[in-house]
């Protein structure tokens, strides 16, 4: 009874583990690269081709483009992987809470400061100058390695939606797409 038990016990977990991971992969979009990684040689799914979009308002109800990252003490590194790899409502819905009372600044906010030390020690100095209007700016989280930035450059949000988004590779077409996933989460500020 032991022999056989030990020939059989190791290839009923292996199944127990596939079926697992395509349920999950089919209920709960596990990426197919992960939880056993049964699917990941049929799919161009992986982690790495999942991104959070986000819609973004601020205080003016302007909307805003924002650059979607994970400043500290949002999520720790191993929640940010496993929110790419089988994304969770809850999860998603704390990070638009918590961003959302965070203070955002252009993107180029350390080059332009960069720039102004440069040019104040050297006023001959050909460095680009920063252009006015154009296209508008992208926002991102302010982080504490930013240059002190005036407070009229500093933006606060109203509304934030995140989203779940992926690519796909759709073999009809030989073409990679982009597709939303149902996974979503909105945080408002109520107007004052």
């Amino acid at each position: 009874m032991g022999r056989r038990f030990d020939l059989l016990a190791v290839p009923c977990l292996l199944v127990l583990v596939a079926l697992n991971q395509i349920r999950l992969a089919h209920t709960s979009w596990l990426s197919p690269w992960k939880g056993g990684g049964f699917g990941m040689f049929s799919s161009t799914d992986d982690p790495g081709q999942r991104f959070i979009g986000t819609e973004a308002v601020d205080s003016s109800d302007r909307p805003i483009a924002i650059k979607m990252s994970f400043p500290g003490g949002i999520l720790s590194t191993s929640s940010a992987r496993r929110l790419s790899c089988i994304p969770d409502q809850g999860l998603l819905q704390l990070v638009a809470d918590q961003m959302l009372r965070l203070p955002f600044v252009p993107t180029g906010i350390r080059r332009e400061s960069l720039i102004e030390k440069v040019r104040s020690g050297n006023p001959q100095s050909r460095l680009p100058v920063p252009a006015e209007g154009g296209e508008p700016p992208v926002y991102r989280v302010l982080t504490n390695r930013d240059p002190r930035v005036d407070p009229g450059r500093l933006t606060v949000l109203r509304r934030l939606t995140l989203q779940m988004w992926r690519l796909e590779f759709d073999p009809g077409t030989c073409r990679v797409t982009v597709r939303r996933m149902p996974i979503s989460a909105t945080s408002e500020v109520s107007p004052r």
